[in-house]
């Protein structure tokens, strides 16, 4: 279900799969969901800071790393204002109802 609404999230937004960008971004993010889920046994990164124990799935690292690589990797990938449907469909601002 998850991997669908990203998938339809894709295609609303017209992601550009021909910058080298955006292949890597959604490549590292598929690999890291799925992988870790198969690499470790209890299916998450586990490592404590302090006394605290802290575990990751394989989904929260993938999210992490591909908000880091989107933030962190040169060029736009979307330029705000130039699609409605875009800007509006996600839309952190107070409802309208």
């Amino acid at each position: 279900m998850i991997s669908a609404v990203g998938v339809r999230n894709v295609v609303e937004n017209k992601v550009d799969f021909t910058q080298s960008r955006n292949v890597l971004i959604a490549a590292m993010i598929l690999c890291l969901a799925i992988g870790i889920k198969y690499y470790d046994v209890s299916g998450a990164i586990t490592f404590n800071v302090g006394v605290v124990t802290i575990s990751l799935s394989g989904l929260a690292v993938a999210a992490i790393v591909g908000i880091a690589m989107n933030a962190i990797l040169p060029g736009k990938d979307y330029e705000f204002g130039t699609d409605e449907q875009g800007d509006t469909s996600v839309n952190f601002g107070p409802r309208n109802d």
